[in-house]
């Protein structure tokens, strides 16, 4: 029922914003009564939080399921830097239906959340990189996973560039995968 009652509190943020989205039309959305939605969230604001810490595991997922264990450290760089043009390419959309506070909250107020959970899940593939030795030895994996989410997600926020069209999933991809790993790899990895 939780599960059932972010989702729909999601889809309902995204399309009135979080100023206009009402506990009633999110329990409408979830084809639950208002009370239930109390029940599990006590309030409004813990439904937002609810919805908006679903929203980043959504965006993790989705990068996630584009990884490989098999992949080069290069490789799960570009998949990564896919998922995230892909998922700003609809950003523009959901800023112009008035989810814009969702979106800033979302990568201002609680940007904090947002970046620990892209550090904690790139610790690992970094960690893998090193064991095959495509990182280079001198980095610390927590300073370099940091590093890595905060261009990362720039694309989100920052999607201009005069070098190369960051809105071309492919281009971007390399282009970062390029700058990253002349940065952290190890002599010879790409």
């Amino acid at each position: 029922m939780r599960e059932r009652i972010i989702a729909a509190g999601f889809q309902v943020l995204l399309q009135l914003g979080e100023n206009k989205a009402s506990m009633n039309e999110i329990a409408n959305a979830a084809g639950v009564s208002r009370g239930t939605v109390y029940r599990y969230f006590g309030n409004r604001d813990r439904l937002v939080d609810a919805v908006i810490e679903h929203s980043t595991h959504v965006y993790w997922d989705a990068i996630d399921a584009r990884l490989v264990d098999s992949m080069s450290l290069g490789d799960k760089i570009e998949a990564r830097v896919r998922t995230s043009i892909r998922f700003s390419k609809g950003l523009g959309d959901r800023l112009a239906s008035g989810s814009v506070d969702l979106y800033r909250r979302l990568f201002s107020a609680d940007s904090g959340r947002t970046v620990k959970l892209s550090v904690e899940r790139t610790i690992p593939i970094l960690e893998i990189a090193r064991e095959r030795g495509e990182l280079r030895d001198d980095l610390d994996i927590q300073a370099t996973a940091e590093w890595i989410t905060r261009i990362v997600l720039s694309l989100i926020w920052l999607p201009v560039s005069s070098v190369v069209d960051l809105t071309d999933e492919e281009a971007g991809a390399k282009y970062v995968r390029e700058m990253i790993m002349r940065g952290i790899g190890s002599e010879g990895t790409e």
